[in-house]
């Protein structure tokens, strides 16, 4: 499967990323945003990665190349916060 997503500061342009994770149009990833070190993983610092917005879902794409590294559980998160809130 593809991802079509958006980034923050770029939202008027799409890339596409391979994705084996199921992933729904709204959902936030973290994407390689270059070549990791000629394909080495090890290589990978916080300047080659960035948070996406998934913006649609498609079967494939030849611009894809990448992989999504991981969801970033956005929903999860705001629930613990809320919890933490009405606990004080």
């Amino acid at each position: 499967m593809v991802v079509s997503v958006q980034f923050r500061n770029c939202p008027f342009k799409t890339y596409d990323y391979l994705t084996s994770m199921p992933l729904h149009k709204g959902d936030f990833v973290v994407v390689p945003t270059r070549a990791l070190g000629e394909g080495d993983p090890l290589a990978a610092d916080l300047d080659h990665l960035a948070v996406a917005q998934v913006t649609s879902l498609k079967v494939k794409s030849d611009k894809a190349t990448a992989w999504v590294i991981s969801k970033v559980p956005l929903r999860e998160f705001l629930d613990l916060m809320v919890k933490r809130s009405m606990a004080k």
